[in-house]
């Protein structure tokens, strides 16, 4: 199970609160490809009915459970009419999610008030304490409640239940440690932090001398008080010279500390003390004339908060795949901690550090590895080409889920196949930056000895698609394209814009006729199929069943069309089904896999019918043109048929139906990816 998923209650109709989900998943996140503090989240399940969803638990998948309610008048007003029968309003529903929480140290539920007056939301919250996030300058309720989710999950992570304790104490307290010559040279931070924190701050500060009681002897104080905190270093110009401070720096790495460097040095330092380096690292804005100060403590606090909440979350992480004689160490390895550890093996998160410090610390002779350097070591698909069709599926909101977990997800599983030694095959656009940049980060961050970073990314570019200049100049190195022609029943009588190569200076064309419907139909199936021809399994996340629908300023809707004879990534499943390929469906996030499997399920979708996907333009004309040119249409009818014929034992893929039915459902990448590559060593020895 996922060891921390973060579930963020809001009403669908809320736009601010939306924002607020969606900024609160991306501070638990960092960017996919250098991965640091990254926390699951999802979103309650969106039925089109604005109502809380009647078939779901936000304790299904985590072991630990974090709710965020985000509560505003949306909320508190409800449901606009009578509830149907067998369903629940907001009220109740929140209500009975706080009431499961309450029983369970694992569970934790906290609520937001947007706007004053939304409290108690139900009669059965009343005496529960929701933050108040109204009270946030400037209206800055997203940034405010952000900080606020930080502490609060610092608190569930040391047992601390708020929803259980009437005076819940801080859950971090701050060791700032510093030299006290330079306490008041400017610009005077020390005292700046001191000042901010005491006016009705949610942490403790801990400062040395005046935190020590009176007989106590210093040297074990200063241990203990090191031992227990966060380590906030203020690096001024004396502080490399002072001997407590470098005592306090290399107790903190001894106890593994959360550690965050506040740079305020302002001429030189006479020598620099090493072992402040391997943490996070902000600088002190100077500047204080016009500049707000409390914005330098704020960020720095905030980053020392997170750095704190990634350490304990991946202790949890690592925790549940280490072995037996592992030790952890919730930061890159380095030198003071393994001198002496001769053959003793030190765990630590990805991404692992630079080949030039690994050589360095080989010289040690102790064992320093990340998760995913372990699993990559035996290279087990080394050689495979494997097919992936990802992209959005269109109805993720259902799910509980947005865009930027989809991304997520897809980063993890290529992060994961490129380790194992595979070449990752895409047909169609390989220039979405959202996805493209983070993966060849992936590339070059992950090498793999034996394959060269070209051969580890094919691209097929169907016709007529444009191959340009400035795609293949900007990805040379980092992937092999492959430019299939013009289909052999096309011609230039057909259009002029057939054009048997297209080019920069001529532009591929629109479906925007049932001829040219055709042609696109035609280039992507032969794209699709030789794609299948050339690689050893396919794996689906997503895909859009139907058309994009676009919100227009007027208040209307545009309806985007695919341009292909039927939904892309359906057509892949199908093509691979056909040719007997190992196909592995991943369903949690909705799309056309989550379709195809339902229907293997016994489930019908009204995406496979006609009387659906007819709408979509020049759809019966082009249904015309494939009977004229003698080419089989395959109705959704027989498409489904022979879905449901197959079955789950028809994907082929090593995988139980047991198994299978969990890669339908699950959204938690780790296991995700363990199935997947559970099935490919199997199917692909």
């Amino acid at each position: 199970m996922i060891p921390l998923l973060v579930t963020i209650v809001f009403h669908p109709q809320s736009n601010k609160a939306r924002e607020t989900a969606l900024y609160i998943h991306s501070i638990l996140n960092d960017d996919p490809a250098v991965p640091g503090l990254r926390i699951p989240t999802r979103f309650v399940p969106e039925d089109g009915t604005d109502l809380p969803p009647s078939r779901f638990s936000p304790f299904d998948e985590g072991e630990k459970v974090f709710v965020i309610v985000l509560a505003d008048k949306k909320l508190k007003a409800g449901y606009e009419g009578t509830v149907p029968e067998g369903r629940m309003d907001w009220g109740p529903w929140v209500a009975d999610i706080y009431d499961e929480c309450q029983k369970n140290i694992n569970y934790c539920c906290i609520p937001f008030e947007f706007v004053e007056g939304i409290y108690p939301l139900t009669s059965r919250l009343e005496g529960v304490n929701f933050a108040k996030a109204w009270l946030a300058k400037e209206n800055k309720y997203s940034e405010w409640i952000g900080q606020r989710v930080i502490i609060e999950l610092l608190r569930f992570f040391s047992n601390q239940n708020p929803a259980c304790e009437d005076n819940p104490k801080p859950p971090l307290t701050i060791f700032i440690s510093h030299a006290k010559k330079d306490i008041k040279q400017n610009p005077a931070v020390v005292e700046n932090f001191l000042a901010f924190m005491k006016h009705d701050f949610p942490l403790d500060a801990w400062f040395d001398s005046g935190d020590i009681p009176g007989g106590s002897r210093f040297a074990a104080a200063i241990e203990r008080g090191v031992k227990d905190s966060a380590l906030l270093c203020v690096l001024t110009d004396a502080y490399s010279s002072r001997e407590w401070c470098r005592k306090e720096v290399l107790l903190a790495k001894l106890y593994k500390r959360p550690f965050v460097v506040v740079d305020a040095l302002q001429n030189n330092e006479i020598r620099s003390f090493p072992y402040i380096g391997n943490v996070p690292v902000i600088r002190w804005n100077e500047k204080s004339g016009d500049v707000d100060l409390s914005i330098n403590q704020q960020a720095a606090i905030n980053l020392l908060s997170k750095e704190a909440l990634r350490i304990f979350y991946v202790k949890e992480v690592l925790n549940q795949v280490k072995q037996v004689d592992d030790e952890i160490l919730p930061f890159a390895p380095e030198l003071m901690v393994l001198i002496g550890q001769k053959n003793k093996v030190f765990l630590y998160p990805d991404p692992p550090v630079g080949q030039e410090e690994l050589d360095l610390i080989n010289k040690t002779e102790a064992i320093a590895e990340t998760p995913l350097q372990r699993f990559a070591k035996n290279r087990p698909l080394k050689g495979k080409i494997i097919a992936l069709s990802l992209s959005e599926s269109g109805n993720m909101e259902k799910y509980g889920l947005g865009k930027v977990h989809l991304d997520q997800a897809e980063i993890e599983i290529s992060r994961y196949l490129l380790l194992s030694g595979v070449t990752l095959c895409y047909g169609g656009h390989l220039g979405d930056k959202g996805y493209t940049i983070p993966l060849f980060e992936l590339v070059r961050n992950y090498p793999v000895p034996g394959i060269e970073p070209v051969e580890r990314i094919i691209n097929y570019v169907g016709w007529p698609l444009v191959l340009t200049d400035d795609r293949r100049s900007d990805y040379k190195d980092l992937a092999t394209f492959i430019r299939l022609p013009r289909p052999g029943d096309l011609s230039e009588k057909d259009d002029p814009a057939f054009i048997s190569k297209l080019t920069d200076s001529k532009q591929f064309f629109g479906a925007d006729s049932p001829i040219r419907r055709f042609a696109w139909a035609r280039g992507m199936t032969e794209m699709r199929e030789e794609q299948t021809k050339e690689t050893s399994a396919r794996i689906v996340l997503g895909g859009k069943c139907g058309p994009t629908i676009t919100a227009t300023p007027g208040g209307g809707q545009v309806l985007e069309w695919y341009k292909a004879r039927i939904p892309g990534v359906l057509e892949e499943i199908l093509i691979s089904m056909k040719q007997v390929q190992p196909v592995y469906l991943i369903g949690g996030f909705g799309g056309c896999a989550r379709m195809v499997a339902e229907i293997m399920m016994g489930i019908d979708s009204k995406e496979m019918r006609w009387d659906f996907q007819k709408a979509a333009p020049h759809t019966p004309e082009m249904r015309a043109l494939y009977e004229s040119h003698g080419l089989d249409w395959w109705s959704y009818e027989e498409m489904s048929g022979f879905i449901k014929e197959k079955g789950i034992n028809g994907l082929n893929n090593g995988l139980t139906e047991q198994e299978n039915m969990e890669l339908f459902m699950t959204i938690d990448y780790t296991r995700i990816i363990e199935l997947i590559l559970q099935g490919l060593q199997k199917v692909l020895k």
